[in-house]
Formats: C-alpha cells, sequence, structure tokens
C-alpha cells in the first residue's frame, strides 16, 4: 500500500497540473481578447501575468497533493524532491514547444515556481496538519 501511495505522489502532481491548469488557462486567456495572436501566441504581459498566478495556484495544489499522499514513514524529502524532479522535468519538454509563443522569461518564472511553489505546498500541508510522526517533530531527538 505504501508503494502505491509513493508512485500516486510522483504522478498525481503532473496529471492535476494538467486537469486544472490548461483549462482554467484558457478561461483566463478569453478573459484578454487579442492576447493570443493567430499562430497560437501570448506576448501580452497581462494575460502572460494571469496565466502564471494559475500555475502557481495550480502548483501548490500539486504540492498539496504530493504531501497528502506520501506515507507517513516514507522520507517526505525524498518523494517531494522526486516529484519536483519529475514535474519540472516535463515542463522543460512542454516549455521547449511553446518557446517563442510566449514571452521569454515566463519559462524560467515557470521552472523558479515549479522548484519553489510546489514544495511550499507539500511543507506547508505537512507543517499544518495531524499527519506527522514523532521524527518530524521540530524538537524530535535523533
Amino acid at each position: 500500500m505504501h508503494g502505491l501511495r509513493i508512485v500516486l505522489a510522483l504522478i498525481a502532481p503532473p496529471m492535476i497540473y494538467g486537469l486544472l491548469c490548461l483549462p482554467l488557462t484558457q478561461w483566463v486567456l478569453s478573459l484578454f481578447p487579442g492576447a493570443v495572436s493567430d499562430e497560437g501566441a501570448v506576448l501580452e504581459v497581462g494575460a502572460t501575468l494571469a496565466i502564471e498566478a494559475i500555475q502557481c495556484l495550480t502548483l501548490l495544489i500539486c504540492g498539496i497533493t504530493i504531501a497528502a499522499m506520501t506515507p507517513i514513514k516514507a522520507s517526505r524529502s525524498l518523494i517531494l524532491g522526486l516529484a519536483t524532479a519529475l514535474m519540472l522535468a516535463i515542463a522543460v519538454v512542454v516549455q521547449r514547444q511553446y518557446w517563442h509563443d510566449m514571452l521569454i522569461w515566463h519559462h524560467f518564472v515557470f521552472f523558479m515556481m515549479i522548484l519553489a511553489v510546489q514544495p511550499l505546498g507539500a511543507i506547508g500541508f505537512w507543517r499544518f496538519s495531524n499527519t506527522r510522526d514523532e521524527g518530524d517533530a521540530p524538537n524530535a531527538a535523533p
């Protein structure tokens, strides 16, 4: 059972990201008429910032999902690191396809959000939930 939860903690974030962020991004872009060119490029700053806000929220949810699915006795930092590395690898592959269709700084902001916001969601969940074991307590003896 722990193995299944670990696998889910690794593969659920990209799936959640795809299910939440992609439709929400399309909705947000509908609020910015003319922001998407005929070729599909988004080069307007306001639309790009709105996309990043949606990405930030979705990555926070992905981090919470990682934390919620990680078994208590598993190495949380290892699973979080692997899940974040997997999300970053997928993002690099996808962003390469759209490199010239977005403002160049957006790609780097997105990569940094993966490295910061997704772990923040997981750490926040672990910190404020009741799923901590004694080894995670702040003053636990080694």
